[in-house]
Order: structure tokens, then sequence, then C-alpha cells
């Protein structure tokens, strides 16, 4: 009997810890009956959901609805007219809510809920919900679903069974069979195989896995097997009723004994979250051994669970870690166990500073704790470490923080390259634009639709200046750019574009432009064609003014017209008499010698033979 009241005791000291830590962590889970007379009674629901909402509980035990008294009428009105239908079909409600927080602002929070119909007409929602406005908001979805395990066995295992996502047990055999030692409810409905299916092939829900990403699903176990590492990896399976889904699969090998390998695994849809960030819904049903299978979950997950302390006289720390926080911070756990500060010594000089004054922060103003910094203790040099924990309040001050931490040294290096191209780029667009500002002539991107519509994308500031133009006038129109050609130049110009867009090669040609301010001036323009798709074509071009050099040109051909005159009157003058007009000696000199160009010379011997007879007559 006293072993059976120490268990009692044991178990209620573990399940009111748990449901502190549940109450504290992040989000909220809520169990709501709807009455037949329309009333809306939570008898459950943990003590973050009314400041996720803005509220505080005595509204919400007065009226259940007041959980919405912030949200605006529409989303009111589509919120009701949903439940109304999911509560005849019995589906899962799953939206974003946007909250009109009165002390933090607009906040978007996550809503997965189902309805169970019960006898008396009345209906019963299990449901969670999570802020996602932060980037962090899966890993603290993941803490706090994992300490509501442990608050309540039968409310959560009705959770698991009817929230998204799916998790189970997969073990490989020495003799390279397989099997799944256990797996979620919702794991058949995601693969699109049905349960029995799975138990009898456990490979079979891999069927539907798309071909492109099936071959990288099986890199991934591979690498992970052989290096006893966790990985997560997102793929999409072409689900056979649902169409093409993207799931998202962390994983955790594990050697428990007689070459047998445990794979420790969850599965979450995240297909509407994937141009933010990936979201986790994690869901468990009842497990076969509670305590044992929550230690491996909470073992083997990629983050770390902890809860920290200090103390009346300023000491720090751990009462209670996962045994991934020692490998992420580099520190062995009986180092953590026996001294605190061994974590904070860990951390790099540089960024100690900021987690000691948002530590400071936190407990003075009861907001949440979050850092990213590097550690330098752990083996493989420098990581870095994201860590978030929310303060709870015990005897009217800040006792303890409920956290978790995971690696995030990928993403961080991922920002600093992003960082770095992002920078890159703007350096070389700054140089173009000076480039462009102080070029002798304008330069310019057009693009020209197939209905004839001209659109300029980029000008340089000399071009509006050059054609006596605004730049508004060039964006509401682009065929602006001719408001000051000559008609004939205009039609000209457009025929030179329509030749090299149909010909896909570089023109030049000139026209005028009537400046309003500068008068006439001569433009030289050339235009590439570069981009062609079903709605037009895009192109690169330049202008330039060469007034100059028409004038240039001008001056050159009259002087050459005069120079020709004058070299014709000069000849006429000399070869015509100044008095008469006649042809004078020269003229008739050179029409003999032109003459005698074009008629041949007579034969020497005939010349000599009939001299010779004229002489004789």
């Amino acid at each position: 009997m006293l072993r059976l009241e120490e268990s009692a005791e044991a178990a209620k000291r573990q399940l009111n810890r748990f449901r502190q830590m549940a109450d504290n962590a992040p989000g909220a889970v809520y169990e709501r009956v709807d009455t037949v007379d329309g009333q809306w009674v939570y008898t459950y629901h943990s003590a973050g959901m009314p400041d996720l909402f803005g509220v505080t509980a005595e509204e919400i035990q007065r009226d259940g609805r007041a959980v919405f008294k912030h949200i605006d009428a529409d989303q009111k009105r589509e919120i009701a007219a949903q439940i109304s239908v999911v509560r005849q079909t019995g589906e899962e409600i799953e939206r974003v809510l946007h909250i009109a927080h009165p002390t933090r602002g607009m906040r978007a929070v996550m809503l997965t809920t189902r309805p169970y119909t019960q006898p008396d007409g009345s209906t019963i929602w299990f449901g969670n919900m999570a802020d996602i406005t932060a980037q962090v908001a899966a890993e603290r979805r993941a803490a706090e679903t994992a300490e509501q395990l442990r608050a309540s066995h039968d409310r959560l295992n009705r959770l698991a069974d009817n929230a998204p996502g799916a998790l189970w047990e997969y073990r490989e055999m020495p003799d390279g069979t397989v099997a799944f030692a256990y797996f979620s409810a919702s794991l058949p409905e995601m693969v699109g195989v049905d349960a029995e299916t799975l138990h009898r092939d456990p490979t079979s829900c891999l069927r539907y896995v798309s071909e492109s990403d099936s071959q990288q699903l099986i890199e991934k176990f591979e690498i992970a097997r052989e290096t006893h590492t966790p990985f997560s990896c997102s793929y999409t399976l072409n689900h056979p009723q649902q169409g093409a889904r993207r799931l998202l699969i962390s994983a955790q090998p594990s050697e428990i004994g007689d070459g047998v390998t445990a794979w420790f695994a969850n599965l979450l849809d995240v297909t509407k979250q994937e141009e933010t960030e990936a979201r986790a819904a994690m869901a468990f049903e009842e497990l076969k051994d509670l305590h044992k299978r929550l230690s491996s979950l909470a073992g083997n997950a990629p983050a770390a669970l902890y809860e920290f302390r200090i103390d009346e006289n300023g000491k720090s720390e751990f009462p209670f870690f996962t045994p991934r926080m020692p490998a992420l911070m580099g520190v062995s756990a009986k180092e953590i166990t026996e001294n605190g500060q061994s974590v904070f010594d860990a951390v790099h000089p540089e960024d100690l500073p900021a987690i000691i004054a948002d530590t400071e922060r936190s407990r003075e103003t009861l907001e949440q704790f979050s850092q990213t910094f590097r550690t330098t203790m752990t083996e493989g040099g420098e990581r870095w470490i994201t860590a978030t924990a929310k303060p709870i309040v015990e005897n009217g001050s800040v006792a303890r923080w409920f956290g978790f931490m995971f690696d995030a040294t990928e993403r961080m290096e991922a920002e600093k390259r992003a960082n770095q191209a992002s920078e890159e780029l703007r350096r070389a667009h700054a140089r173009f634009l000076v480039m462009a500002d102080n070029a002798p002539g304008a330069i310019f991107e057009f693009r020209l639709t197939i209905d004839r519509k001209l659109h300029f994308l980029f000008v340089s500031p000399q071009l509006p200046a050059l054609l006596g133009v605004t730049c508004e006038n060039i964006q509401e129109d682009g065929f602006a750019v001719y408001t000051n050609v000559p008609r004939e130049d205009r039609e000209a110009s457009i025929a030179h574009i329509h030749r090299a867009i149909n010909s896909g090669k570089s023109v030049r040609f000139r026209h005028r432009v009537n400046h309003p301010e500068r008068g006439e001036r001569w433009v030289l323009v050339s235009l590439s064609p570069n981009k062609y798709d079903d709605d037009g074509v895009n192109g690169f071009g330049n202008a330039i003014d060469v007034t100059e050099d028409v004038r240039r040109e001008t001056e050159l051909r009259r002087t050459h017209e005069m120079a020709e005159k004058m070299r014709r009157e000069n000849e006429h003058q000399a070869l015509h008499d100044g008095l008469t007009g006649l042809p004078n000696r020269r003229s008739y000199d050179r029409e003999s010698e032109v003459t005698d160009r074009l008629i041949p010379s007579p034969d020497p011997t005939t010349s000599s033979s009939t001299g010779a007879v004229r002489r004789g007559g």
C-alpha cells in the first residue's frame, strides 16, 4: 500500500510539474464543448490561451466566444461558416487567425481543431493553436506538444490521433527484415497506404514518393544510418486521393541492442507552409509505454529541451535537460548538472553580454527569452545555437524558464551568404547607376508587347533631357519618346525598331528631335533585341546627341559642292573666249586630243605611200 501511495504521489508530482510546463510553454491546447443551446464551454485550456488571444481567463469562462474578441467581423463570419460545415462532416479545421492583440499588435495564430459529435447533440472540439508570427514557431510548438503529452495521457492521445502529423518507430533487424514497432493513426492517410499494408510491408510508405525525390530520400536515410545522426528532408508525395503533397520527415537512428536499429521519426504535411518556414504540427496517439517512448523521443530529438532557474543567491542551474543539450553546447551532462554556469562559459565571449542582457530583460518584463549565439567548445569548431525560453513567476518573481535550443549553424551560414550576395548585388547596381548617370549618352531597357505597346523598364536620367520629355511621360506611354520627333523621322524610326525585332539583329539609325529648349537636334539610336517570349520582346539600347556630327557632315558636303561648282566654272572660263563666249583655241586643242584618242592612228607604211603619191602628183 505504501508503495502504491508513493507511486501515486510521484505521478501526481510529475503531472503537476508537466502541467506547469505545459501552461507556461508557447502556444495552447484546449477542449471545448458546444452545447445544444449554442453555448461554448471550455472544459480545459492551457494557461497560455488567454494571452494568445489578448483576453482574460475570466472572459473565456463567462463566454467561450470571447477568444475571438480581437478578430475582425469578416474572419468571424468565415469561422462561423466553417464550423457549421465541419460540425456536419467531422473534418479537421486548419487555418490562420489574424488577431489584433491589444498589447502586442497584429499576431498570426495557427488553429488546428476537429469536432466530435456527442449522442446528446453537443459537440466536443479538441484543438491546438500556436503563434506563428515568429520564425521559431515550429520548435516552440514541438516543445509545447511534448510537454502537454505528459500532462494528460488520455487527452493528448485523442489529439495525436486527430491532429495533423504522424509519429512512428521503425526497426531494422540484423537479418535485413524491417517492421513498424509503432505508428500513429494519421500515418496511413498521410502516405496514402492503409494500415494493414504498412504493417505487412513497411517500405510501402514510400510507394507514392515522386521519382525525382525518391533517390534523395533513400540517400538521406543511408547517410544517417552510417553516421548515426538525425536528418530532415522534405519531399513530394503523389497522394492517390489528395494529389501532390509536400511532406517533411525528421528521423533519428538509434542502436537499441542485438544489432537492431530503431528509427524515431515524425512526418508533417507542410504543403501550405513551403513559401515561409516549415512549421511542425506534431501529434501523438496512445503509446505502449508512455514514459519509455517519451524519453526515447526527447533524447533523440534534434532540439534540446531544458529548464533553467536562478536561485535566491543568483546561482544558475539546469534542473532538467534532454541528452541533446550537452552535444549542442559541448559541455558534459555532469558539468551542466553540477555547475549551470558551465553552459554560459561555453558561449563565445562576444555573444555572452547579449545573452545576459536578454535574460535580465526577460526576468523584468516576463517576455520570452530568445537569442542566437555561438559556442566554441563543440567538436568541429564554432557552431551557432538558437535558444528560446519562457519565464514563469513563483512567489512574485521570475524563478525559472522553460525552453529549447537547436543547432542554427546552417541557417546562419545561409543568411550570411545571402547577405553577402545581396551586398555585392547592391554595389554592382550602384556602380551601374553611377556609370549610367555619367555616361555621355543615355541607356535604356525596353519591352515591346505583341499588342504594340512600348514600355521602358529602365532609363538613365539623360534620356528625358535628350528627347525633351519627362520621365512621367515615358512611364505613362513609352512612345512619348517620339513626342518631339518629326512625323517622317518617327515613322522611319519605328520601322527600324520592327526590323530589328523581326530579324533579331542590332540596328543603328538617326532621327531629328525638335527640342522645346534647344531647337533641332540629331540623335543616334542603337537597339539590340535581347529576350523573346509569348507576350513580346525585351531589348537594350542607347542614344547619343550627334547634332554636331551632323552639322560637320552638312558643312563638309556644302564645301564639297561649292568646290565642285567653282572647278566647273574655272574650266568653262579657261576653254571659252571671255568676250564672245565661243570656244577658244585651248578648247579646240582639247577636243582634238579627245578625237585623236578615240580615232586609231594610221598605219605608218600606208601613210608613206600615200604621201609619195601626193608628191608625185
